[in-house]
C-alpha cells in the first residue's frame, strides 16, 4: 500500500539528512507515523 506524504522544504531537507545517515525514507516515515498513531491512541484511552 502506498500513501503519499507531502512535506514542507524544511522537513524534506531533514529527511534527506537522515537518508544520508543511512535511514530509508519510507521506513523512517512509517516509523514516525506509527509512533504518532500510538501516542494518539494512548491519549484517547485515558
Amino acid at each position: 500500500m502506498r500513501i503519499p506524504v507531502y512535506v514542507d522544504r524544511e522537513l524534506s531537507d531533514w529527511l534527506e539528512g537522515k537518508a544520508m545517515q543511512g535511514y530509508r525514507k519510507g521506513g523512517f516515515i512509517r516509523h514516525l507515523l506509527a509512533e504518532r498513531m500510538r501516542k494518539e491512541a494512548d491519549g484517547n484511552a485515558g
